[in-house]
């Protein structure tokens, strides 16, 4: 699954990290700074703790995709769906009323203008003539959207009580228990969501928090290699390589 273009930058400046913890740590005893956060100890559990919620990111954003991939492919079906609700409710005994909600309620769920959209002409003539030019906006096509919809179609065919197809998958009972499977597809995803929502909110702390996070912590540890070692130190020459980049807010 590509990463998006935030969680590679998070990859890079954890593996920045991790290739400045080497180095420090090669510098053995000579390394010995008095902050607590800057001991080889603190940085090797800093490293762990960015590696585990990194790992854990990423897991969040497989789960997500799966979710949604599920959740997409149930809604597939209900398009054509609808059009043979549509047309077995038309088939029925029902009235002209009845069968108009039903064709205003299919246009909703494709997204189609319940009228062809005014030209810039026909517009400036309804003002002439005082007349409002508000037209109706093309139906909103969420996921929320379309559940609303496909119930108040469900809803719509049960209180006409003239909708009696043989059809199993027509029946009032077989289109309530897809209106339940795409709910259940829906708060998969949306659960889905949450989890990585906070998985990238637990991961930003631990990168990117102010003094304690991992490039404010790299920053520090530059600082010290540069006051025990000297400004023209190999060693500061050596560890300012390691260059993090901070998220743009």
């Amino acid at each position: 699954m590509k990463k998006t273009t935030h969680e590679s930058g998070d990859a890079v400046n954890l593996a920045t990290f991790d290739s400045m913890l080497t180095e420090v740590n090669s510098y053995g005893e000579r390394y010995n700074p008095s902050k607590d956060a800057l001991k080889p100890a603190a940085l090797t559990e800093l490293l762990n703790k960015a590696r585990t919620v990194s790992a854990l990111v990423t897991e969040a954003l497989t789960a997500r995709q799966i979710a949604v991939d599920n959740r997409t492919e149930a809604f597939k079906p209900i398009h054509p769906l609808v059009t043979k609700v549509n047309n077995a409710l038309k088939a029925s005994d029902t009235s002209t009323e009845t069968e108009a909600s039903a064709d205003s309620l299919v246009r909703k769920l494709r997204g189609h203008r319940a009228s062809a959209k005014k030209t810039e002409e026909e517009k400036s003539a309804a003002i002439a003539e005082g007349k409002s030019t508000k037209e109706i906006s093309s139906a909103q096509t969420g996921i929320d959207n379309r559940l609303a919809f496909f119930e108040q179609m469900i809803s719509l065919v049960t209180a006409a009580g003239t909708y009696a197809p043989n059809e199993t998958e027509l029946k009032i009972e077989s289109l309530k228990s897809f209106l339940e499977t795409l709910k259940a597809k829906n708060a998969a995803s949306i659960s889905a969501e949450v989890r990585l929502s906070n998985a990238r909110i637990e991961r930003d702390k631990i990168f990117y928090d102010m003094e304690t996070g991992m490039l404010d912590i790299g920053r520090d540890i530059k600082t010290y290699v540069k006051s025990a070692f000297g400004a023209t130190s190999p060693e500061y020459r050596s560890i300012t390589k390691y260059q993090f980049k901070r998220k743009v807010k």
